[in-house]
C-alpha cells in the first residue's frame, strides 16, 4: 500500500489541515466535522497518527528535491497560537526521527501554509467553542451531543441578538448585571413591549432595577394573567405599583398553581371576599407563603390560645402580617411574655382579637423596654397587666419619649405633680398619646368653672379621664346639674372627680332623686360608686354612712363607669400616633 492510500484512511486529521496537503486528491474522507471543544481535544489526542503510520521505507516515495524546513522556523511560526504549540510538541519528535533515519524532511508536509492554516483553524475552533459554551450557559440548555455544521452559526446569531437586547435595556437605564443567566426574548421589539408594559402600570426604572428579573416575564403568559387576577380580587389599579414593589415575585407566579390556593385559604378562615383586595394590598407577600406552613400553623396556635375561630378572619383583615409570623420564634415568645406579666389567658385572647397588631411589636426592642420604662415611671408591677389590658397600644410606644414630650404641659398647665405620673398612667395609659391641644380645652373648661391649676392637677391625678371625655356630653351637663340641682360645693368634685365619668341620665339624676326623696345626706361615692343592686340595698336600711361604705374605686377601663364613646377617645389622642396601624 502506497503512502497516498495510507493517508486516505486517516480520519483523525482536521479537514482544513488535510485540504492544505494539495498532493492528496481524496476529499470525501476529510470532512469529519468539529464539535466544539471536544473536537479540539480529539486533535490533541490524535498526536498526528499520520506520522506513526508512516514507515521509514515510505519516505523515498516523495519525489522532488528535498527542501528542508528547520524545526526552529516551524516553531517560530507556530508558537503564536497555544493550540498549534501543543501540536508542535507532538510533531517535533517525529521530525527528528525522520531526519535521523533518512536525512530528508518532507517539505510539503511542514510547509508554512500548513502551519498557518492549522493556527487559523484551531483559533477559530476555540473561539467558536467558547461562544457556543456562553450561549448554552445563558440559555440554560444542555449542549447537544451532535451539532450540525450550521449550529455554531445559529448560536452566534443568538448571542448577537441577545447583545442587542441587553444594549437596549442598558439604554433604558436598566441594570443587566443579574440577567446573565436569564432567558430573554431574541427580539428587541419584544423586550421593548415588556418594558413599556411595566412602565404603563406605574413602575419606574428604579422599580425595575429593584427586581430586574421582571423583564424576563412574558406579557401574555405572565404579566397580563397575574394583573387581571389581582384586579378580580379587588386590588385597585392605583395600588399596583406599590403592590409590585413590595412583592415583585408575584409577576413570576402562576395564577392556578400559586395564587388561587392562597386566596381559597384566606376565604376559608373568614376573610370577606370584598376585603381581599385590601388584605393583599397591605401584605402582598402572603401570596408567596405555603398554606401548610406558616399560615396554617399561626391560625392553629391562635385558636389554641382561645381566639374565637370566627374572629380569625377579622384579625387577619386588620393585620394580615400575622400569617407570615412563625409561631415558635415569633408569636409564642411574645404571648408567653405578656402572660408572665399577669394577663389571664382568656383576656390575652380577647386582646389579640381586638388588637392583633401588638404581635408585630418586637419583643426585645419594643415590649420589654416599654414595661421597664413604665416601672421606672412609678407604675406598680402588679398593675402593669391592667395598663396593657386598658391600652395594648402602649407596648409599641417609646414611653419615655412620649412622656417627655407631654411632661411640660402636664406639670405647668394641667397642674400634675411628677410623683403622680405613675398613678395617672395606671388609670389612663392613653395619657402617653393624648392630644395636648384637645386636652387643653378640658383644662380650660375646668378653669372657667372656678377650679385652680392645683385643684385641676389633683383631679387629673385621681381621674385622668376628665382630659378625654366630651365637654358637651359629660363635663358641662354634669357640672351644671351638680351646681344647680344638687347645690353641692365644688370642693366635692375636687375630692371625687370621677363624678364626671357617670351618665347623668342613667345614673346621676335617677339615684339623686331617690336619695332626695328619702332625705339621705351622703357623699358622691356612696350613691354613685356601686351597682344598682347594691344601691337598692343601701336604700332599704337606715342610713349610717361609715368609712367603709364607699367602695374602693376601680380602675378606669376604656371609659370607666360612663363608657366614653370611641370617637371621643380617638379625638382625644394624637392623630399622628405610631400605633400598630402604622407600625
Amino acid at each position: 500500500m502506497t503512502t497516498l492510500s495510507r493517508l486516505s484512511t486517516v480520519s483523525q486529521l482536521p479537514g482544513n489541515c488535510l485540504r492544505s496537503l494539495r498532493t492528496f486528491k481524496s476529499r470525501s474522507v476529510m470532512r469529519s466535522p468539529f464539535c466544539g471543544a471536544a473536537q479540539i481535544s480529539s486533535l490533541q489526542v490524535a498526536k498526528f497518527n499520520l506520522f506513526e503510520r508512516l514507515s521509514i521505507e515510505s519516505v523515498p516515495l516523495f519525489h522532488g528535491p528535498p527542501t528542508l524546513t528547520s524545526t526552529s522556523t516551524v516553531s517560530a511560526r507556530c508558537t503564536q497560537n497555544a493550540g498549534v504549540r501543543s501540536v508542535l510538541e507532538n510533531v517535533t519528535p517525529v521530525h527528528a526521527a525522520l531526519q535521523t533515519k533518512s536525512g530528508i524532511l518532507p517539505a510539503r508536509l511542514f510547509s508554512p501554509d500548513l502551519v498557518s492554516n492549522c493556527s487559523i483553524f484551531i483559533r477559530k475552533a476555540s473561539t467558536r467553542s467558547k461562544s457556543r459554551a456562553e450561549a448554552i450557559a445563558r440559555h440554560s440548555v444542555a449542549q447537544p451531543s451532535n451539532l450540525g455544521n450550521d449550529e455554531p452559526e445559529q448560536y452566534e446569531n443568538e448571542l448577537v441578538a441577545r447583545d442587542h437586547v441587553l444594549r437596549y435595556l442598558q439604554s433604558e437605564g436598566i441594570d443587566v448585571t443579574e440577567l446573565e443567566d436569564v432567558g430573554l426574548p431574541p427580539s428587541v421589539a419584544v423586550m421593548k413591549e415588556r418594558v413599556t408594559f411595566l412602565r404603563k402600570i406605574g413602575l419606574t426604572t428604579k422599580d425595575i432595577n429593584g427586581y430586574p428579573l421582571m423583564v424576563g416575564c412574558s406579557v401574555k403568559k405572565n404579566l397580563v394573567p397575574v394583573l387581571s387576577y389581582l384586579e378580580k380580587l379587588n386590588v385597585e389599579a392605583r395600588f399596583l405599583p406599590d403592590f409590585i414593589r413590595k412583592y415583585p415575585m408575584v409577576l413570576n407566579s402562576s395564577v392556578v398553581m400559586d395564587m388561587e390556593p392562597v386566596v381559597d385559604f384566606l376565604l376559608g378562615i373568614g376573610i370577606a371576599k370584598e376585603a381581599l383586595g385590601r388584605v393583599l394590598t397591605r401584605y402582598p407577600d402572603i401570596l408567596g407563603f405555603k398554606i401548610e406552613g406558616t399560615m396554617s400553623t399561626s391560625v392553629a396556635y391562635l385558636v389554641s390560645l382561645g381566639v374565637n375561630m370566627r374572629e380569625v378572619g377579622p384579625m387577619v383583615t386588620e393585620y394580615p402580617e400575622i400569617l407570615g409570623m412563625r409561631v415558635g420564634n415569633n408569636i409564642k415568645p411574645k404571648v408567653d411574655y405578656l402572660l408572665s406579666l399577669g394577663i389571664p389567658k382568656q383576656v390575652m385572647s380577647k386582646i389579640l382579637e381586638v388588637k392583633p397588631f401588638i404581635l408585630g411589636f418586637d419583643l426585645h426592642d419594643r415590649m420589654k423596654p416599654c414595661i421597664r420604662d413604665l416601672l421606672q415611671l412609678g407604675v406598680k408591677e402588679e398593675n402593669v397587666a391592667r395598663v396593657i389590658i386598658q391600652y395594648a397600644d402602649v407596648l409599641g410606644l417609646d414611653v419615655k419619649q412620649r412622656l417627655d414630650s407631654k411632661m411640660g404641659w402636664l406639670t405647668k398647665h394641667a397642674g400634675v405633680k411628677r410623683e403622680d405620673i405613675g398613678q395617672i398612667i395606671e388609670k389612663l395609659p392613653q395619657i402617653l398619646a393624648i392630644n395636648i391641644k384637645l386636652a387643653q380645652t378640658r383644662v380650660d373648661f375646668l378653669k372657667e368653672s372656678g377650679f385652680t391649676v392645683e385643684e385641676i392637677g389633683s383631679m387629673v391625678a385621681k381621674c385622668p379621664q376628665i382630659l378625654a371625655i366630651s365637654i358637651e356630653e359629660s363635663l358641662r351637663p354634669n357640672f351644671d346639674f351638680f351646681i344647680v340641682d344638687m347645690k353641692r360645693p365644688p370642693s366635692e368634685l375636687v375630692e371625687y372627680p370621677s363624678y364626671f365619668t357617670y351618665s347623668l341620665e342613667k345614673r346621676i339624676r335617677p339615684r339623686y332623686i331617690q336619695i332626695e326623696q328619702r332625705d339621705i345626706k351622703c357623699s358622691l361615692p356612696w350613691f354613685l360608686n356601686c351597682s344598682d343592686a347594691k344601691f337598692e340595698e343601701r336604700l332599704q336600711v337606715d342610713f349610717v354612712e361609715r368609712p367603709d361604705d364607699a367602695e374602693t374605686e376601680d380602675f378606669f377601663i376604656m371609659g370607666g363607669r360612663m363608657k366614653i364613646k370611641g370617637e371621643d377617645m380617638k379625638e382625644a389622642l394624637d392623630s399622628d400616633d405610631d400605633f400598630a396601624e402604622s407600625s
